[in-house]
Order: C-alpha cells, then sequence, then structure tokens
C-alpha cells in the first residue's frame, strides 16, 4: 500500500528541480501543424505534410469502417498525432487523458516482421485503433465509476501486455493483405522454436515481459497473437468483443473467469492449447522441408548476443559485421583472419569494437517492438573505410538515419551527411559514390552521395507505401533494388542510367529481398518456397537456384572474394546469427525447393483484392491546443505513508495537448500522521524552443517523528533553453523562486534567482542490473535577496554519480554518489536539507541523501554532504511468474554500500530524544547489504523490492544495526 506514496513523494521531487529537468517536448518550435478533420478522427500534421496527412485520414475511416462493427464500445472521436520526426518505426494508442494515437510514420525496414507489411498505413493504425477499442469497453459497475472519475478508468487498460498486443496482431491481420500472423519472418521465428525442442517454454508468465534474451519484446506480439488465433478460430470472431466486455466491467487483474466461461478453460490452459496446435503446424512444415537436404550454414562463438549483416573487405582480409551484445547495445564488429588462407570460422583476431553509448538510440518505448539503430555496412574498394547508417539525435526533438565511414587506421568514425534520412548504403564499385534508401513519411527514395561533391542526389522515387531496401550498383551501373508494394508484393527491380522507371527481374521470387553481388552472379533471398532461403540469379535475371534451405530464414550475405564461401544472416532459436556457408554446400540441393504454405493461411487466406480507400470529406483547421485541456481524469488514493503508518489521502491529475505544447499536473494530499496538506501544481509551456514552466507545490515531511512536521512551500518560474547544439548531454534552467519553510511554530520566506544545470550520460540496458558507465552531475546555485522580513542569504546544490565496471566480473558495477548542499551563510539547519532512509527511485540524478540505518529527517542542516558507495552484483535470473497472476519475478541481485554524511546542522540522539549541534568535522555512516528482486507487478510495473540490513557506525546516534525493506517504483531508464 506505499506505491502512490512513494509516486506521490517523487513526483514532488521533480517539482523542486522543475527547471532541472523538464517534460519532453515533442516538437521543434518552428514546426506549423494543422488538423485535419474527418467525419471520426483529427489528424494533426506537419502544415508541410497535409497530403500525409490525408492518406492517414482515409486509411483511419478505413479501419473505423472494418473494425466498428465488431465491437460495442466506439469513441466518437480519435485524436491522431502523425509525427514525422523519426526513422525508428513505431507508434502507440492511449486513451489517457483522451483517445489518441501517436505514430512515426516511416516505413519499416526489411529484416524484422514488421518489414513484411502491405498496406502499411492500415495495419499501423488497425492495429493502434484496436488498442483503443480495447480500452473503450467500459460497462456495468465500472463504467459508473468512469462517470466519476473519468478517463483513467477502464479496466482493460490493465490487462496483460500479451492479451492486448495479441489482439492487436490479430486484427491487423484480418483487415488487411498482410499482417504479422502472414509473415514468413515469424514462421520461421516459430519454427526455429519447434525444431529445438523450446516452443513449449515460452509459458504465459513469461510471455507479458520484454526479456533481454529472444524473442525480447516480440513476445507479446508472436505468442499473444497464437493466443488469439486460436481463440476466434475456436470459438469465432465474436468472442474478441465478448472479452472485451466482460473485462471492460470487472476488477482489475481477476481475469480468469471470462476466459472459463468464453473459451471453457482459463487463459494459460487456452494458450497451452494454441501453443499445441502450433507446435503441430510448424512440426509438419519441418517435415516437408526436410524432404530435400537442410543447407542453413555453420554456426560458431561470435562475442555477441546477435549477429547480422556480415561484410567482407574487398581484399578479404576482415569480416564486418553487425553484434548486439547482451546489454542490447549495437555495435560495428571487425575480426581478421589468423592465415591468409584460412576462413573466418577457422580463427580470427578482434581488431575493433565501435560502441559509443549514443550508437544505440532507441525508439520511444511505447507499443511497436523497437527496429535497430545500424542497418546496413559496406567497404570501401580500399578495404581501410566503411561505409554504415545509423540512427542518431539530431536535434533535441528529431532522430535521424545518416551516413557514417569508420576509417580503420584513424580508428575513427566520422558523420558523411545530417539530416539525410539515409539508411541502407552501398558503395558504387568505383567508391566514387554511395547509394542508398532515403526516407520521409510513408515515402522511400534511392539516392546517390557523391565523395567529391560532399552532396546527394535522389535518383527515383517510389509512391506512397512503396518501400525501396538494400540497393547496389552493379559494374554496368544499373541499380538493383528490393521493392514492397502496398499489396504486399515484394520484388527486385533494375534501373538502368539513364532511364527514369526501374524495370522487375526475377518475377518468379516473390519477397524477393537482400540483393547482393557476387563473383558468380547477383545473390538475393525469397521466400518461394514459403521460406526466406537464399538464391543464385542467372546473368540474364531470369532465373535462380536454391543456395540454402532453412527452417527459420536468412537475410542479408557477404561473400568471401577468396573462396567464394559465403557468410549469412540466419534466423535460430536464439535470435539472429552470422552462419558460414562453404562453396560447394548447396550443390545437393534440388533446383525447387520443399514448399510450404504460410502457418495459418487456413484462418488468414490473403484477400484476392484490398477495397479502396472510402472517399471522405477532410477539411482542414488550425491546430488548437486549448480544447484538449480541460481535466479528463482524476485519481483518488487512499492508503499508508511510504515512511510511517498514517493514513494517506491523495488525488491528481493531469492533462496535455496532443504536440505537448501546453503540459500540467495537479496533485493534493493528506497525511494524517502530520496532520497536514500537501499539494503540487506544474505547468510547462513549450509553444518557443525556449520552454517555461510554473511550479506551487507543498510538501510535507517531518524530522524523526511525524509530530514535528517539516513544511516547505514553494512557487517557481523556470526557462529551460534548449541546449542540445552545445551537447545533447547537457542542459540548464534559470528559475525565480519563492519558499517558505514552516517549523513548529516558526516560519521563514525568502526569494531570490537560481541557476540549475545538468549533465547527464549514463544510461542502462539489456540484462544490466546498474548502469555500468558514465555518469550524471546536476549543479544549482540559488541567490535568496533581502527585503522585508525575508531570509537572504546564498546557497549551492550539487548532485552527482559516477559508474563504473571495468575490469569487474560481468554485470558487477560500482555506483559513487554525491549529494551535496552548502549555504555559507549563518543560517538554521533546517533551510537545508534533511536526510532520508532509501532511495525513492534507482539512480535517479535528482538529489536524495541518503543514510540508510537512520531514521527519516535524522539529519538535517544547512551544510550537508552525503556519499553513497555501492557494489552492486548479480546473484540469480529467475524469470517466473504463475500463469496470469499479476507479478512477475526478474531476478535477484545484490549490493553492498557504505553511507556518510558531514553536516553542519544537527543531528538527532534517539536515546535523549534530542537533536544536537554538530559540525563538518564529524562524520556519520553505515554499511550494510541489500537484496533486490527486480519484479513486474500489474503486469507492466517495474518494482524491487528490496530487504537487508543497515549497520550504523555512530552508536550514539543511532538506533543500531537495523533491517531495511523499500520499495523502489520504476528505473531511470
Amino acid at each position: 500500500m506505499q506505491i502512490w506514496k512513494i509516486v506521490f513523494a517523487c513526483l514532488l521531487g521533480v517539482a523542486s528541480f522543475s527547471g532541472s529537468v523538464s517534460w519532453a517536448q515533442e516538437f521543434p518550435a518552428d514546426w506549423e501543424f494543422v488538423t485535419l478533420r474527418t467525419p471520426h478522427f483529427d489528424v494533426i500534421v506537419n502544415a508541410k505534410q497535409q497530403e500525409l496527412g490525408a492518406l492517414y485520414g482515409r486509411k483511419l475511416e478505413k479501419a473505423f469502417n472494418r473494425l466498428t462493427p465488431f465491437f460495442t464500445d466506439v469513441p466518437e472521436r480519435t485524436t491522431v498525432v502523425i509525427a514525422d520526426k523519426t526513422d525508428l518505426t513505431n507508434g502507440y494508442a492511449t486513451r489517457i487523458p483522451y483517445p489518441h494515437i501517436f505514430v512515426y510514420p516511416v516505413l519499416p525496414g526489411p529484416q524484422d516482421s514488421l518489414g513484411e507489411a502491405g498496406d502499411w498505413i492500415m495495419e499501423l493504425v488497425s492495429h493502434e485503433f484496436t488498442h483503443l477499442l480495447t480500452f473503450e469497453a467500459v460497462s456495468g459497475g465500472a463504467e459508473t465509476l468512469q462517470s466519476i472519475f473519468g478517463t483513467i478508468l477502464s479496466p482493460n487498460l490493465l490487462l496483460p501486455t500479451w492479451w492486448k498486443e495479441g489482439v492487436a496482431v490479430h486484427v491487423e491481420t484480418t483487415v488487411s493483405q498482410g499482417g504479422r500472423l502472414r509473415s514468413a519472418y515469424q514462421d520461421g521465428v516459430v519454427r526455429t522454436f519447434a525444431a529445438d525442442g523450446i516452443l513449449g517454454t515460452f509459458d504465459i508468465a513469461q510471455i507479458n515481459e520484454n526479456l533481454p534474451d529472444w524473442p525480447q519484446g516480440m513476445r507479446a506480439y508472436l505468442f499473444g497473437s497464437i493466443f488469439w488465433s486460436q481463440a476466434v478460430a475456436e470459438k469465432s470472431p465474436k468472442v474478441v468483443d465478448q472479452l472485451f466486455q466482460r473485462h471492460g466491467r470487472r476488477v482489475p487483474y481477476f481475469i480468469e473467469a471470462p476466459a472459463h466461461d468464453l473459451l471453457g478453460m482459463g487463459y494459460d490452459s487456452f494458450y497451452q492449447t494454441a501453443l499445441a496446435d502450433l507446435e503441430v503446424r510448424a512440426k509438419k512444415q519441418i517435415t516437408k522441408l526436410k524432404e530435400a537436404p537442410l543447407v542453413e550454414g555453420q554456426a560458431w562463438s561470435l562475442d555477441a548476443q546477435y549477429s547480422q549483416g556480415p561484410q567482407i573487405s574487398p581484399d578479404g582480409e576482415r569480416l564486418a559485421f553487425i553484434g548486439v551484445a547482451s546489454t542490447a547495445r549495437r555495435s560495428i564488429r571487425l575480426l581478421r583472419r589468423k592465415t591468409p588462407t584460412s576462413s573466418f570460422v577457422d580463427g580470427v583476431k578482434e581488431e575493433t569494437f565501435l560502441n559509443r553509448r549514443e550508437e544505440t538510440i532507441q525508439p520511444p518505448q511505447k507499443d511497436a517492438p523497437p527496429t535497430g539503430s545500424i542497418s546496413r555496412l559496406s567497404w570501401m574498394p580500399d578495404s581501410q573505410r566503411l561505409i554504415f547508417d545509423k540512427v542518431d539525435l539530431v536535434s533535441r526533438y528529431e532522430t535521424y538515419s545518416d551516413l557514417w565511414v569508420f576509417d580503420l587506421q584513424k580508428q575513427k568514425a566520422e558523420q558523411l551527411t545530417r539530416r539525410l534520412r539515409a539508411r541502407e548504403p552501398f558503395v558504387a564499385p568505383d567508391g566514387k559514390t554511395i547509394v542508398f534508401v532515403g526516407l520521409d513519411g510513408a515515402r522511400t527514395w534511392i539516392g546517390r552521395w557523391s565523395f567529391e561533391t560532399q552532396t546527394a542526389k535522389e535518383i527515383w522515387r517510389a509512391d506512397w507505401q512503396e518501400k525501396i531496401s538494400f540497393p547496389v550498383q552493379m559494374p554496368d551501373g544499373s541499380i538493383i533494388f528490393a521493392l514492397r508494394n502496398t499489396e504486399g508484393w515484394e520484388g527486385l527491380r533494375r534501373l538502368r542510367p539513364g532511364e527514369t522507371s526501374p524495370e522487375v527481374i526475377l518475377d518468379d521470387f516473390p519477397d524477393a529481398r537482400f540483393p547482393q553481388p557476387s563473383p558468380k552472379g547477383l545473390l538475393f533471398t525469397s521466400s518461394k518456397n514459403g521460406v526466406h532461403n537464399l538464391y543464385l540469379a542467372s546473368a540474364d535475371f531470369l532465373a535462380a537456384k536454391p543456395l540454402t534451405n532453412t527452417l527459420g530464414a536468412i537475410f542479408s550475405i557477404g561473400t568471401d572474394p577468396r573462396s567464394d564461401d559465403l557468410y549469412l544472416s540466419a534466423m535460430s532459436s536464439h535470435g539472429p546469427e552470422i552462419r558460414y556457408l562453404a562453396a560447394k554446400s548447396s550443390d545437393r540441393l534440388p533446383a525447387e525447393l520443399p514448399h510450404v504454405d504460410r502457418i495459418y493461411a487456413d484462418r488468414y487466406p490473403k484477400p484476392a483484392h484490398d477495397p479502396e480507400d472510402p472517399n471522405v470529406a477532410i477539411t482542414k483547421e488550425p491546430y488548437a491546443p486549448g480544447t484538449y485541456l480541460w481535466p479528463h481524469y482524476w485519481i483518488p488514493f487512499v492508503g499508508l505513508s511510504a515512511v510511517n503508518n498514517s493514513v494517506v489521502i491523495q488525488a491528481s491529475t493531469s492533462g496535455f495537448d496532443p504536440l505537448q505544447k501546453h503540459i500540467y499536473t495537479l496533485g493534493a494530499g493528506w497525511d494524517a500522521g502530520v496532520k497536514e496538506a500537501s499539494y503540487l501544481g506544474l505547468y510547462q509551456n513549450n509553444i518557443w524552443s525556449t520552454s517555461w514552466s510554473l511550479e506551487a507545490d507543498r510538501n510535507v515531511s517531518y524530522l524523526v517523528s511525524n509530530s514535528t512536521p517539516l513544511i516547505n512551500e514553494t512557487s517557481a518560474l523556470a526557462i529551460t533553453p534548449d541546449l542540445f547544439k552545445v551537447s545533447r548531454y547537457f542542459g540548464a534552467s534559470l528559475n525565480w523562486q519563492y519558499r517558505r519553510t514552516i517549523y513548529g511554530s516558526g516560519s521563514a520566506d525568502r526569494t531570490g534567482p537560481s541557476l540549475i544545470a545538468h549533465y547527464l550520460d549514463y544510461g542502462r540496458s539489456g540484462d544490466q542490473i546498474s548502469p555500468e558507465e558514465g555518469g550524471y552531475l546536476l549543479g544549482e546555485a540559488t541567490n535568496y535577496i533581502p527585503g522585508g522580513n525575508r531570509l537572504n542569504y546564498t546557497q549551492y546544490l550539487l548532485s552527482g554519480a559516477f559508474y563504473w565496471s571495468r575490469w569487474l566480473p560481468t554485470r558487477n558495477a560500482l555506483a559513487f554518489k554525491l549529494n551535496s548542499i552548502y549555504t555559507p551563510d549563518s543560517l538554521s539547519a533546517t533551510y537545508g536539507a534533511s536526510t532520508t532512509n532509501y532511495f525513492y527511485s534507482p539512480d535517479n540524478p535528482l538529489p536524495n541523501y541518503v543514510v540508510r540505518g537512520y531514521r527519516v529527517g535524522h539529519f538535517v542542516g544547512k551544510t550537508l554532504n552525503n556519499v553513497n558507495l555501492e557494489y552492486r552484483f548479480p546473484l540469480q535470473e529467475i524469470h517466473r511468474g504463475s500463469g496470469t497472476d499479476p507479478i512477475y519475478l526478474l531476478r535477484i541481485h545484490g549490493a553492498a554500500f557504505v553511507d556518510a554524511v558531514a553536516l553542519d546542522g544537527l543531528a538527532y540522539r534517539p536515546r535523549e530524544d534530542v537533536f544536537e549541534s554538530v559540525n563538518s568535522n564529524q562524520i556519520f555512516g553505515s554499511s550494510g547489504l541489500e537484496l533486490r528482486v527486480e519484479t513486474t507487478l500489474g503486469y507492466f510495473i517495474p518494482m524491487n523490492i528490496i530487504v537487508g540490513g543497515a549497520f550504523p557506525f555512530s552508536g550514539t546516534y543511532s538506533d543500531g544495526a537495523n533491517l531495511l525493506t523499500a520499495l523502489q517504483i520504476g528505473t531511470a531508464f
């Protein structure tokens, strides 16, 4: 029952530093937006992209017409934001504070299941609109409560992730000619699981999690869609809305009864039925494919969790590939042969590990599974330089793909383009130019970048939603590339020099992609037999022969110029990996491989044609943010305080317009223990590039005993400029604040300016239990000016951390934290800072003075220096849950810690029950050990459960050794 108090306390902490850590601004201030109104949607789009917005409007109405006849509850209007500000594919939908959808319209790349879409916009908006239909289903007592509390009241918001994402994947497939349940990529993943006998290990608790091992965040989409496919196949399409309705009137987390009533068994049992059916289907396909010899290449040990995109230098000396570590960070890896005649499998020397932290930009973690950053490598003819693409921040708001070069001799990467939105580069045979895929919202084009002029030129532009991928330039100057149309057909095209329209080649090979020139001819992949395999084209491009027969899938290819051996990106049961294929391995394959249909071809037959988009009326209006800002919900809470056993009553709300030009949070609470009220009001204005915010809050804490409340009332104005051009890691704000402190019968006011600056360069991802490198530094200087009866003094604050893991065992880390407040003027201790006894949230850059083993408010000083040193170490990976119970145990890790504080102020003596003056010559500290159990509560709330012991160094100023118990919500990353 302590969770909401912790959340509220964290909000108050953020409030007191509103200038230093701002809410995210979504778009550059100079972008102008318009609203395109259709019968059921408000499409907000960049004024320069109204044609794109109109296209989305028609697709949204088409999705509305296709979906709503099957559902009881439908939103009257839905707001949709088209955010063409990133080259990473993603999107999300929510009803908080109002039903809206946010989409990033760049077309997905060819290397995952999203890349096998047909009408991508239709599939995307159908997927996201299905989420809104899920959340809209509210009835019975829940509907009555929704009329009181607003949009926050939707029981279906709290259903498992696999439940929500699975039904959206099922619907996206049903209403389109594509969809992930028709994906040969997804089928290949399933077959690898079935072939290795691990399909049944993905239990219903695990598939709700985004775990660092394969298939990572794809779990909920893949296995959730398998569940829903089985449910609809056995019970009819009506079961979708029936389950929506049943859960929409139930208490959250008690979810089994509707399954028993409508499916005839619990969710876990029915999911196992779906898996068993899937395994039968997959094994039938495996048996069929094995009618010809399996030729899948040889895997070998590489120091990477996943590997793909192999390319061998023209001199044959080095193999470059894209590696993904267990930390989820992508890097370019270079391997060198041990001998001139050996293969890379026989032995290599690792030369380079290009792995800067900023090369792992991730898409917003909202809904769709993320795609990667670096997607393709290409060697220069001199074999000393390597061209690659990388999605990176180009401003505070935009992440675009650009071309880079890595020089082996300089051991340095340099950016070639900026804001070009170029991916999948290929160096021309003469080394003078690079052909690439250019990106726009829902469009792609082929471009050529010149080393001589340092400029790019558009060569050919595809139509809306037609996806170009992996272009190569042939010796004759022609460009061959893959093109996927809106009906889901993909094949190879050739654009000859001087021509304006490409011709179709190898049209008997569906899903043809990843063309790659080789000494023997053009290599490419195709799903001609229902599986993505590797083929070698004839010289006239009229025929091709298979070079692999795999159960999974083959992607990009590299050729060894010394031996004609191949290196493949292949799908395995533990993810993408590079495999070695000897030159003569394919000789035993037949001309035609055994054919299999899609695993669920009987459930999702491809429509003969796709209905035309509706011709709907679309009107244009100026973007009006004010219409969205009225509060749409409020959250009540009654519980126990996190730091004492008193009753806490709270209420809060928040709001923003879709472009987040205006954002606010309001909250109020009453703590019966201290018999005082708290409140919080925050407003941020993002109309200009320099943001500004207003804050008013009343924060109630206490010193040792809740009979002596310490009250801080604050109001402030903060101005935050955009300093991205200075450094992506740096931020600052100028504040003017007014504070009142109330303690006992006394109070004091002060007002004045403050400057806050911070540098943040740290993170945690993959299987890390802690940040392992980098750190942060935050400083504040405040001058409270004289006047009236106000206090007049200057105060400085410093907060920092440093993380270190070099030379330590894997996933071990040292964390050093410093929090200081310094007041040179003569002042009462209560106007400084006080200590607490645990961290509200892990690795938060906001100041948090923690000395474990002592009481809350045990030390208070106008000057206070607090140091925390932790050695963090992993103990056990658990990865276990129980059916649909709303708790999942991830892992256990520990920390040995030492805390210390020195202060000019007051320290509490518990035996005498008094505060005593101390100076900075005295150091108080503690040491101890914590066990931290990482869990997921309620299907999506990350929670650390902490148990340990703390041993204070001071007997006079402490209660002695004590047990530590705490909860930490979330993570800073």
